[in-house]
């Protein structure tokens, strides 16, 4: 029945687009042989450079009185909002094409065509993951062992299959020294295999470092895997992946594509990042693999992230996830390790989000956390697009009393989300929340912790494209020493950063208001 209903959708936006084009054509069947009138007689006159320089005029004005009459006009808002609505995509994102489509009717159509429709490639790749995972069954209720988010934990089981898993040795990496010196450490230590999936890998000192680390991983007999994204790690050059290759790495790109910029399939991206060395030790967070983020970029510096190193189910938790995006990627198909859940103590559920997770969990289960919260609700994102759902929960526990701080960048490495990010900093500050803008560098981090036992750590920004689009991973992780952990992060966060005031933010000029307010029209395709 619901592919019949899907079907049923596609053939009716089809018919629309047809009828739409059909229509249009018709309305304009005269300006048309205008134009192959001019052509033919060009041809017979001579003076080629003339005649297609008039031909070329006579076109631009007789194609604007075909798209601009008003036949024209009222078929191509009819056809185009039908198929936006007919995408039950969220009502943020339907009024911002709408707005975008009326006010530059050609120029929004081609943003549209290229970067705005998600339903086919969406449905196109949640088929494909249903498909390899049909072996997969998961019960709808385990035992969930003892704590004061029993709820959070038990929504996760049920959308997503995230079970309490048992884990050792979790370790905090808030720094690049730390960070790259424990995954690097890990990498010359491996002696069975190496799983690394990396959102963004580049060609400089650092990402080929990290080449030379899995070459010597696989000349020492350790099986090596490799996924990296195929738009995040477009720039990657040619000679490091077959160098990489000639030495027996697995070097595999998620949805490679030719020119990004003009596919659909922009928008469903791998922002995973995860290393596994032998099953018996994983990473997850923020930190990608180039000189950037050891705090070589000029203006970012130093770069300011988060890794969680973990020993144990929660590795192998991990480690599922990246087999299953390397079955997906590159067809060879591994077997899962399907750790047992927890029964007692501390646990961690490793959480995705994407094409391959329907009903956006990532989302879901923040939305949980905020409305649970009693104490405090603490997080950090390096872009803050999170629309009209996560906004109204973090503005409703602030306005219940509980303690809600957020951190985010004082300087921008992607200025239209920077700027769209800004407009939401008004909203928050009226509802109570205190929000810092971290002034040491860029801070890229994406964590959170509630109250004093759940926290989370991995690739989810608050912004509509991680919440909903990209593949994502996070960290929930159910233990008082973590979330102390990261508090004390926070604290020196909140110290190496500027607490906006109220005042402050009303007092700022005419032109960084406009600003705000004209990117954030953007902001539910960023």
């Amino acid at each position: 029945m619901a592919l019949r209903r899907g079907s049923i959708k596609r053939g009716t936006l089809l018919a629309l687009l047809g009828l739409g084009l059909l229509l249009v054509i018709l309305s304009n069947l005269p300006s048309f042989r205008l134009a192959l009138g001019a052509i033919q007689r060009g041809w017979a006159h001579g003076g080629l450079i003339r005649e297609l320089l008039g031909l070329v005029g006579r076109g631009y004005a007789l194609a604007r009185g075909a798209l601009f009459n008003p036949l024209s006009v009222a078929l191509y808002g009819v056809v185009i909002g039908a198929v936006i609505l007919l995408e039950n995509r969220n009502p943020d994102r339907t009024v911002a094409w709408l707005m975008a489509l009326a006010l530059v009717p050609l120029l929004g159509l081609v943003a549209y065509l290229l970067v705005g429709p998600k339903f086919a490639s969406a449905r196109a790749l949640r088929r494909r993951h249903q498909e390899l995972a049909r072996h997969r069954r998961y019960p709808l209720e385990v035992e969930i062992p003892p704590s004061e988010f029993q709820g959070v934990a038990r929504l996760l089981v049920r959308t997503n299959g995230a079970f309490p898993l048992a884990f050792q040795d979790p370790t905090i990496l808030s720094d690049s020294a730390s960070a790259f010196g424990a995954m690097f450490a890990a990498l010359e230590e491996a002696k069975g295999y190496l799983h690394a999936q990396f959102f963004s890998l580049t060609s400089d000192g650092t990402g080929r470092r990290f080449a030379q680390l899995l070459t010597e991983a696989r000349r020492r007999g350790v099986e090596v895997r490799l996924l990296y994204d195929g738009v995040g790690s477009w720039g990657l050059e040619r000679d490091l992946l077959e160098e990489l290759k000639a030495a027996g790495v697995r070097a595999v790109p998620f949805l490679p594509i030719s020119f990004p910029m003009f596919r659909r399939e922009f928008n469903y991206r791998n922002h995973r990042k995860i290393l596994v060395v032998d099953g018996s030790v994983a990473f997850v967070g923020g930190f990608n693999v180039g000189d950037k983020y050891v705090g070589l970029a000029k203006g970012l510096s130093p770069w300011r992230d988060t890794m969680l190193r973990i020993r144990g189910d929660g590795a192998l938790g991990l480690d599922d996830v990246f087999r299953r995006d390397w079955r997906f990627a590159s067809g060879e198909e591994l077997p899962l390790w399907n750790p047992p859940p927890a029964w007692g103590g501390p646990f961690v559920q490793v959480a995705t989000g994407g094409p391959d997770s329907p009903g956006d969990p990532l989302k879901h289960a923040y939305l949980a956390a905020m409305g649970a919260c009693r104490e405090r609700l603490w997080l950090t994102t390096p872009y803050l697009v999170p629309g009209m759902e996560v906004m109204e929960a973090m503005r409703t526990a602030a306005m219940r009393g509980v303690d809600v701080r957020l951190v985010i960048p004082g300087r921008p490495d992607h200025r239209t989300v920077y700027f769209a990010s800004r407009h939401h900093i008004g909203e928050l500050l009226e509802a109570g929340v205190q929000v810092y803008r971290y002034q040491r560098g860029f801070i890229h981090a994406k964590t959170m912790i509630v109250d004093r036992e759940l926290a989370a750590v991995g690739t989810l920004n608050l912004d509509v494209r991680s919440l909903e689009i990209n593949y994502e991973v996070q960290a929930f992780i159910h233990h008082r020493r973590t979330v102390e952990r990261l508090e004390a992060d926070f604290v020196k966060d909140f110290m190496d950063s500027h607490l906006v005031t109220r005042e402050e933010w009303a007092s700022r000029g005419l032109w960084e208001r406009l600003l705000d307010s004209s990117f954030r029209l953007l902001s539910p395709e960023l």
